[in-house]
This record gives structure tokens, C-alpha cells and sequence, in this order.
């Protein structure tokens, strides 16, 4: 059991039961808010529960031969309760369930590796809408299955420096990644958890553009990226690593947040990421990152 903590204006509560096997981990959650203002002041918005929350992996990287198998899975119950008035119905609530079995396989070797790789990614949902007013909660019982195409790649090349009498390695990381999901309307699914965190270098390489399962990405994609790091010859700790990518999108993308205001992303070229890592000591470190937009001439993060 988590202790209790306070963040902004809210007491968190969290049970967790986890359970791990050689190829398969269980995570079970029972999380609760209690909002934290005066019965005078104004409402705070409700906070989800999510009583419970479970969350499970699986991974075979031999199933057959060469090729791997990844499960990820999660279910989730989605409620909240309004404890002052005026009570409100403007969030959805119910259950949200989420799978995304994935097959590929493996070319790798010390130099390098290419695995292709292809995920049939589910979201199905037993629903209550938000509403307005008194009115009853329409019920939205609907499910979604798009296939998605990865093909990630990369090579591992290195040399020997010696940088004031102490030897090191120099790593250099080029990778190379095409990923593909079909575009399907989700305009009319609820949205219970998911957010467009800022554009980073790992954002380049993730399948989904959104952290949560309500929406899913369209997009036809390569993303380019290349990694150095600097590594103690002695015992192979890590002191820099240097980051640069970016990404070039064939077709517009379509799906987006906001159900009332969706407008397509059109320009074909991601933001250039840069990100600069320097570990000082085992026990400190400093990271920075930044991100310009193509598009618009600005830093974008």
C-alpha cells in the first residue's frame, strides 16, 4: 500500500499487487482521489478512480525460432463521483479495454539489427458519455482494431579515445524507423487518459504520438535518428550521450484530442530534436533537450 501523498489539491490513495513470471508481469491497481478544497470555494474537476486498473505484459523473444511475440494488455474502470454540488456529469466514466498482441522477427547481431514487426492494436469500451444537465448518459458500447507496421532498425559502431590520459569508448548509433497505422475516425470515443506530451527524441520512436489508449495515431512515417555516447573504458558507465533525429510524414495526420475542433497535421517534416545527456557521477546527472519546428520557425519544446 502507497502512502497517502498530496499533490495540488488532491490525496492520492493507491493499493498495487504485482506479480511477475519469466515471460509474463501483472500490475494491479486500485487508485482513488479525494479532492481538497473548502465547500465555499470553487469545485475542483472531478478526478478519475480507477478501481481497478490491470495491467499486463508478455514477452517470448523465441517463440519460434527467430521470431518474437509481445503481449501488452490493460483494463480499466473509469469513475468519479461528485462530492459537492453542483454534481456534474461532464466526464464519461465506465470500462476501457486495451490489448495489442505483436509478432516480428529477429536480425541482430553485434553490429546491428532490423526487426520488422506487425501488432493488431484493440480498444474496446463499455461506456457512459458525459452529458449536460440532468439529461441520462447515452451508452457507447464500441470496439476498434488497427493494424499497425513497424520496421525499426539500427547500427552499433564504436572506437577507442583516450581524453586526458583515461581511455574511453565512442559509440555511434545511427537508426532508421518506418511505421504505419491506417487512419480510422475517433472522434466519437471517450477520452479518459490520454495526452499529447511535448515532442522529444524518444516521441520519434514511439508507435503512438499519444501517451494513452483512447486515441491512436494515422500516420506513414520514417523517423531518422542518431545516438553517441561516451563510455569509461574501465567499467563501461556511461558519462555523455548525444542525440539528434527527426521525422518525415507521408501523409497527413488526422486523428487528434479535441472531438469538436479535429484538424489535420499537414506538414510533412517533424520537429529537429536535439538532446544532450552528462553524467557527472553514479548519483548525478544533467539532460536538456530542445525541439525546433520546421513549420512554423520556432522552438516547438
Amino acid at each position: 500500500i502507497n502512502g497517502s501523498t498530496t499533490q495540488n489539491n488532491r490525496l492520492t490513495n493507491q493499493i498495487n499487487i504485482n506479480y511477475h513470471t519469466t515471460h509474463w508481469n501483472f500490475y494491479n491497481y486500485l487508485t482513488a482521489d479525494q479532492t481538497l478544497h473548502r465547500i465555499d470555494a470553487n469545485p475542483i474537476t472531478n478526478i478519475y478512480q480507477r478501481l481497478p486498473e490491470i495491467d499486463f505484459t508478455a514477452y517470448y523473444p523465441h517463440a519460434l525460432g527467430s521470431l518474437f511475440f509481445n503481449l501488452d494488455g490493460q483494463f480499466v474502470n473509469f469513475n468519479y463521483h461528485s462530492a459537492f454540488t453542483p454534481y456534474s456529469t461532464d466526464k464519461p466514466i465506465g470500462q476501457r479495454f486495451h490489448i495489442r498482441p505483436t509478432i516480428g522477427k529477429r536480425f541482430a547481431n553485434a553490429k546491428g539489427f532490423i526487426p520488422p514487426s506487425i501488432s493488431l492494436d484493440t480498444t474496446a469500451y463499455q461506456a457512459e458519455l458525459a452529458t449536460t444537465g440532468n439529461n441520462p448518459r447515452p451508452q457507447f458500447d464500441h470496439s476498434h482494431t488497427l493494424l499497425i507496421t513497424n520496421i525499426n532498425s539500427g547500427l552499433y559502431l564504436q572506437k577507442k579515445l583516450t581524453i586526458n590520459h583515461k581511455p574511453y569508448w565512442q559509440t555511434l548509433e545511427p537508426r532508421l524507423q518506418y511505421t504505419y497505422i491506417p487512419y480510422e475516425k475517433q472522434n466519437q470515443f471517450p477520452n479518459f487518459d490520454t495526452q499529447l506530451d511535448p515532442f522529444s527524441f524518444a516521441s520519434l520512436f514511439d508507435v503512438n504520438q499519444y501517451d494513452g489508449y483512447d486515441r491512436i495515431q494515422n500516420t506513414n512515417q520514417i523517423s531518422l535518428g542518431i545516438t553517441s555516447r561516451l563510455l569509461s573504458g574501465d567499467d563501461a558507465t556511461q558519462k555523455l550521450e548525444a542525440d539528434l533525429g527527426l521525422g518525415y510524414y507521408f501523409t497527413p495526420r488526422k486523428v487528434c484530442l479535441n472531438n469538436n475542433n479535429c484538424a489535420e497535421q499537414t506538414n510533412h517534416v517533424s520537429p529537429l530534436v536535439a538532446q544532450l545527456s552528462y553524467n557527472f557521477n553514479k548519483r548525478l546527472s544533467i539532460t536538456g533537450s530542445t525541439a525546433w519546428d520546421f513549420s512554423h520557425h520556432f522552438i516547438n519544446n
